[in-house]
């Protein structure tokens, strides 16, 4: 006999069953493998691919905050210029309304003066034309 005949051939089809189960099992373990290659290296690509689009937002925000920054600097700078020059103008405004008060005064007082002796002068006019009557 030769060893083909002692083994039944049931045995020979449980082998090949069980050649086939291995088989699978080793196939469907490769393909896990695999996939899981594969999803990992797309969640590191896209990880890559949002820190790299993250960074370049970062940088395009501080730019443009820069730029806001220079705007706002330049137009304070402007207003704190603008202001100057109203305080300049309010010093002067005031040092001609004190020298046009300074001169106002004695010109007023000679004005009084004046109505009052013109006052007096009529009266002392009229006093003497009465008393000549």
């Amino acid at each position: 006999m030769t060893d083909f005949q002692v083994i039944p051939q049931s045995a020979w089809i449980q082998a090949v069953f069980v050649i086939l189960f291995i088989g699978f099992f080793v196939y469907v373990l490769r393909w896990m493998s695999d996939d899981k290659k594969n999803t990992q290296n797309f969640l590191e690509k896209l990880n890559a691919e949002w820190r790299a689009a993250t960074v370049q937002r970062d940088k395009d925000w501080q730019r443009w905050l820069e730029v806001q920054n220079e705007r706002s600097n330049d137009c304070m700078n402007n207003v704190t210029k603008i202001l100057g020059g109203v305080s300049d103008n309010q010093v002067k405004m005031m040092d001609m309304l004190e020298h046009h008060d300074g001169s106002l005064e004695p010109r007023v007082k000679k004005l009084i003066m004046e109505s009052e002796e013109r006052a007096n002068g009529t009266t002392k006019k009229r006093a003497r034309a009465d008393r000549s009557v």
